[in-house]
């Protein structure tokens, strides 16, 4: 029993229906749902064994049968997860059946070929700077899906008379395999007895005082890790007000971007820090 590529269910149904799948063929809904996912392409392995259908980690709290709630923490948290699966399902790699990691795309999948791929290519690129999550994949996938995504939008620029557009991307592809692109994050300066994982803790602590430590120690307040995030994007996504106006008053950007363009207030917004600290 299996549903065709591009049929949509509710959530609910969507849940009901692997339930009633996997039940039939004697396996847990977990099997179900990696087998699905494990190709091809095959991105899954025994040492990668791919997400799990509550994503990993997330607090009890949380309404695992909705797709804001679930996707808003994988987005936050596993940032390479999330972009990776969107491009998955824009590109019709990976398994046929999607549930919360294609949400909101529905319009997008609907478009024509080069605004889809346009997309695509946007949500895989984010992957080869924001790694958090990639490790559940086989090494290689996000650079796999990557790849397809050019090579898509190229031959669509093609079809459409832009030649130059798909030389560019042609001319990127090739640059890329001079590179360690994926997976790579940029060389950052520790201060003695702080390191840069340390100080980016510190700033979504509820506590400031070890992030006060870090900066009197000298730690660059524009020091960044996983997906370009500063501290201070680290202290506005956990809604942190006090470390915040900390991180302001040592001179950090405001208007620094990460590798998703976001900024220290747009992150802030999902966490309503915005309104408690100017």
């Amino acid at each position: 029993m299996s549903l065709s590529r591009g049929f949509r269910l509710p959530l609910f149904a969507l849940v009901t229906t692997l339930f009633a799948t996997a039940a039939f063929a004697g396996e847990s809904t977990e099997e179900a749902i990696k087998k699905m996912l494990a190709g091809p392409p095959h991105f899954l392995s025994e040492a990668h064994p791919g997400p799990t259908f509550v994503p990993t980690g997330m607090p009890p709290g949380l309404n695992w049968l909705s797709c804001r709630a679930t996707q808003g923490w994988v987005h936050r948290n596993h940032p390479g997860a999330y972009h990776f699966q969107r491009a998955q399902y824009l590109l019709g790699l990976g398994g046929d059946n999607h549930g919360c990691e294609i949400f909101g795309l529905d319009r997008i999948r609907r478009l024509a070929e080069i605004p889809r791929y346009e997309r695509a290519w946007r949500e895989a690129e984010v992957t080869t700077r924001c790694i958090q999550g990639l490790d559940m994949w086989v090494p290689g996938a996000a650079a796999h899906v990557l790849a397809a995504a050019r090579d898509k939008l190229a031959t669509a620029y093609r079809r459409a008379g832009r030649a130059a557009d798909a030389a560019m991307l042609v001319a990127d592809r090739a640059a890329r395999h001079t590179a360690t692109y994926v997976g790579s994050e940029p060389a950052a300066r520790s201060a003695p007895g702080c390191s840069i994982e340390l100080f980016l803790a510190a700033a979504a602590d509820p506590e400031p005082r070890a992030l006060a430590a870090c900066l009197e120690a000298g730690t660059p307040v524009e020091a960044s890790g996983g997906c370009g995030r500063t501290a201070l994007m680290q202290a506005a996504l956990a809604g942190r007000p006090e470390s915040v106006r900390l991180l302001l008053e040592a001179g950090a950007d405001p208007d620094a971007c990460d590798a998703e363009d976001a900024t220290a207030l747009r992150l802030g917004r999902l966490s309503g820090v915005r309104h408690r600290a100017a």
